[in-house]
């Protein structure tokens, strides 16, 4: 489980693989309200999380790894 709190509302926010693949699209985060995004089903390996701000893009990654 990933949660996301933002400064600012965010419309959309997406989840994807390295190569750019869009796995979750989470939409209407308003500011500083705790969102959980669930990755349970996904494999071991790193994931971005990224949403569009003004003229810009905002990321992050996310590394899981499964024992």
């Amino acid at each position: 489980i990933v949660i996301i709190k933002a400064d600012v509302a965010i419309l959309e926010l997406y989840v994807t693989d390295l190569s750019g693949k869009v796995l979750r699209v989470v939409k209407n985060i308003e500011a500083e309200v705790p969102v959980r995004v669930d990755l349970s089903g996904y494999a071991s390996g790193i994931y971005l999380i990224r949403y569009p701000a003004s003229k810009q893009w905002v990321s992050g990654k996310v590394v899981l790894i499964r024992d």
